[in-house]
C-alpha cells in the first residue's frame, strides 16, 4: 500500500507543478497582449476604389499600346486578376463596350472565358485602325 500511496504522492506534486506552470504561462500571454493594444474585432477597411483609366481612344492610340498601359495599370493598382475584365470594361466608352458586347454574343456563350481574353479585345478593337491617321503596323 505505501507503494500506491507514493504513486498517488506523485501524481499530486506533478499536478502542482502543471498548474504553476501554467499560471506562469498565462501571465506571459498576458503580457505579450498588453504589449500589443486593443485589438479590433472587426477587420481593416480596405479601400475598394480603383482609379479611372482613360478609355481606348483608336484615333490616337494603337491597341498594343493601349493594352501594355492597361495592364501596368492594373498590375500598379493591384487589380486581381478575376477583376480584369471588370475594371477594363467599366473605363471604356459605350461604342467599345458595345461592340465587345457585340462580338462576345456572336462567339456564343460555350467558348468564351470568364472575361474577354488579350486575342478577343485585339480581335475587336482592331476595327477602329482605320480611324487612326498616321497608323503604325500593329
Amino acid at each position: 500500500m505505501s507503494e500506491m500511496g507514493e504513486i498517488v504522492e506523485l501524481f499530486r506534486k506533478q499536478m502542482e507543478v502543471q498548474q504553476q506552470q501554467i499560471e506562469e504561462q498565462r501571465k506571459q500571454i498576458e503580457k505579450l497582449l498588453s504589449f500589443l493594444g486593443p485589438v479590433s474585432a472587426t477587420p481593416p477597411a480596405v479601400a475598394s476604389s480603383v482609379p479611372s483609366f482613360p478609355a481606348f481612344d483608336p484615333t490616337s492610340e494603337l491597341w498594343k499600346e493601349y493594352w501594355a498601359r492597361f495592364k501596368t495599370f492594373a498590375g500598379a493598382n493591384s487589380i486581381p486578376a478575376e477583376k480584369l475584365a471588370q475594371v477594363f470594361l467599366t473605363n471604356q466608352t459605350t461604342t467599345t463596350f458595345k461592340l465587345l458586347s457585340t462580338l462576345a454574343v456572336q462567339q456564343g456563350t460555350r467558348q468564351l472565358t470568364p472575361g474577354p481574353t488579350d486575342s478577343q479585345l485585339k480581335l475587336a478593337l482592331r476595327r477602329f485602325d482605320w480611324l487612326r491617321p498616321n497608323r503604325r503596323p500593329a
